[in-house]
């Protein structure tokens, strides 16, 4: 950065925030890397952010798109922030914000502690954690606030010199980094795949064939905060190994499959998740924790859990499972993908076989054998402030087999 504290900001320090605009940006710390095409985990597929002519004035238009995608970037990896708490020149303040894109000088604030209607005036950051707002009010007075800010990110949305926007930048890729956020998620896609034919004494295998319009738009599902769900349902109506399976079932709970490769994780709608990961259920399951990134064209076992010890013939079938295999076809674009067309084989096991398993119908849960998978989409509000649909839609094809 070649600008000081409030002096102007200049054409190659925008342009150097922004990153490469006409190819994949690959660098840390810029824009695009994260807004772009990005390369692997790197990217939500946004139109890129172009530059600033070399010497140029930085235009009002050219500002306002560089802060509103830092916001939109914000907004969508840690959410609408509507409250801060800090401590003011009297006490205490909780201040409720009159715009969810930050504090900017011309907006009005209120809330406990703070006198009624106040307008900024002046907005300095420190460091990028600590700021202090200065705010004209009525005849209340004026006042002076000083708080940390969750998530400590602050970007004004007029026309403003900030001495610390690179700082900005930095703390969007460090949370991008850390955790690969995503605040909120779109609409679901829903595919139940039934057991019908007849009972079954063996095992039965459910394969479900997940494909996504591309290469890149399968990352930018993932890098955005898309995700894939399993969960398993069966009746426990009928026979007591009709009751084991209904247990098992209901204990591996719901199974997500997100972006982050082995050993790093994500937080979406506020739960972690670290590759493969069980949410909810109970019992013990071995797991490997492999995301979207991990994926090969070579089956990997990602999920077994055995059925419940219990009495009865449920103890006696203790080896009896379920078990999720996962892969996918390969890179297929230039991009670090990880393939655009995912394979879900899940095994429902009884081990040893031989009892009937009811089988169910197309109208309603008899005795389903049930696998279900749910495509969780990213959150697509442009309107809103978030992200513009760039992962297209994914189609689910499901079958099942058993004897």
């Amino acid at each position: 950065m070649t600008y000081s504290a409030g002096g102007l900001i200049q054409a190659s320090d925008y342009n150097l925030l922004v990153g490469t605009y006409d190819s994949p940006s690959t660098a840390a710390n810029k824009l695009n890397t994260i807004w772009g095409i990005g390369t692997e985990r790197w990217g939500y597929g946004q139109p890129a952010i172009p530059h600033v002519t070399a010497n140029a004035t930085i235009s009002y238009d050219a500002w306002a798109s560089l802060t509103s995608r830092i916001n939109i970037i914000n907004r969508h990896q840690v959410g609408v922030i509507t409250a801060k708490t800090g401590t003011a020149t009297t006490g205490s303040a909780v201040i409720t914000m009159a715009s969810t894109t930050g504090i900017a000088k011309g907006q009005y604030i209120s809330g406990t502690g703070v006198p009624s209607n106040v307008l900024v005036t002046v907005v300095s950051i420190v460091a990028n954690v600590s700021i202090t707002v200065s705010t004209t009010a009525n005849a209340s007075g004026s006042a002076t606030f000083v708080f940390t800010q969750t998530p400590p990110l602050i970007v004004p949305a007029t026309n403003d010199k900030i001495t610390y926007l690179d700082k900005l930048v930095n703390q969007l890729t460090t949370q991008y980094t850390n955790k690969n956020n995503a605040a909120a998620q779109g609409p679901t896609s829903t595919t139940v795949t039934r057991y019908l034919p007849s009972a079954w004494k063996n095992s039965i295998t459910f394969t479900h064939t997940i494909t996504f319009q591309s290469a890149d738009k399968t990352r930018y599902f993932f890098n955005a905060g898309g995700q894939i769900a399993l969960n398993f349902t069966h009746a426990a109506t009928g026979t007591p190994v009709d009751k084991m399976f209904s247990d098992l079932a209901s204990q591996c709970g719901t199974l997500v499959l997100s972006a982050p490769p082995y050993g790093t994780r994500c937080s979406i709608t506020g739960t972690e998740y670290y590759g493969f990961t069980k949410v909810g259920g109970s019992g013990t399951a071995t797991i490997k924790r492999i995301g979207y990134y991990d994926l090969t064209t070579e089956d990997q076992l990602a999920f077994k859990q055995f059925a419940p010890i219990t009495g009865g013939v449920r103890g006696y079938y203790i080896e009896s499972n379920i078990s999720v295999n996962i892969k996918s076809n390969g890179t297929q674009g230039t991009n670090s993908d990880a393939g655009s067309i995912i394979t879900v084989t899940t095994v429902w096991d009884q081990v040893p076989n031989g009892l009937n398993v009811l089988p169910g119908n197309n109208t309603g849960p008899v005795n389903n054998s049930t696998t279900t998978v749910v495509v969780r989409y990213p959150i697509d509000n442009t309107s809103n402030g978030y992200l513009t649909n760039t992962w297209g839609t994914v189609s689910v094809v499901g079958s099942v087999t058993g004897n």
